[in-house]
């Protein structure tokens, strides 16, 4: 299950006095339904628990100060939910210490154009970097990134983001990795002493 994001600009408190978010489900030849209803002023809401490689749509209605009528709806919006097939591999070496490499792939049936966006979190969630790389389905050659400076013995999360535009992102789910515990630098042992 992947969690999505909507955002759009809202009438305000003048024009009405609430907002419906409806949503259907294409594949399966749905009608709308409601979602949920927000106040007049709102104008993002993350909706959870909508199935993986299913297309969706969704559309937003003002209900009207006077008479409590309502207004037509937005333009449909439709996006996939479709995440990225990651993978991540915790490395060490004295040079660059701890690291972690993320291969990715475009999942097959993907919408063109889609935009991802990868996030190292603690392990509570925070996002301690972003990859700020850009990466498209259009523009797939990199497929492996490395993110350094990581700590010793330390859980860690991937996150993804996948961008649909404007209005719509997906959150994809995150990949937990710990990096391995630091190793222990020896102390020599003596063995004997020889006159000279």
């Amino acid at each position: 299950m992947a969690n999505f994001t909507l955002n759009w600009t809202a009438p305000g408190p003048l024009n009405c006095i609430s907002q419906t978010i409806q949503y259907r489900n294409v594949s399966a030849s749905g009608a709308f339904i409601l979602l949920t209803s927000v106040g007049p002023s709102v104008n993002t809401y993350v909706a959870t628990g909508l199935a993986d490689n299913t297309i969706y749509e969704f559309r937003i209605q003002n209900v009207c100060i006077y008479g409590g009528t309502v207004s037509s709806t937005t333009p449909i919006e439709s996006f996939k939910i479709i995440c990225p097939v990651v993978t991540v591999v915790p490395t060490y070496s004295l040079i660059n210490g701890y690291e972690v490499t993320v291969n990715w792939s475009v999942p097959t049936g993907a919408f063109l154009y889609t935009d991802y966006d990868f996030y190292l979190l603690n392990s509570t969630g925070v996002s301690v970097l972003d990859s700020n790389l850009g990466l498209t389905t259009s523009s797939t050659s990199v497929q492996t990134f490395t993110f350094s400076g990581l700590a010793a013995a330390t859980t860690y999360q991937i996150h993804v983001d996948v961008n649909l535009g404007a209005n719509v992102k997906i959150n994809c789910p995150n990949n937990t990795f710990t990096t391995a515990t630091a190793p222990v630098c020896k102390t020599p042992t003596l063995i004997s002493v020889q006159p000279l």
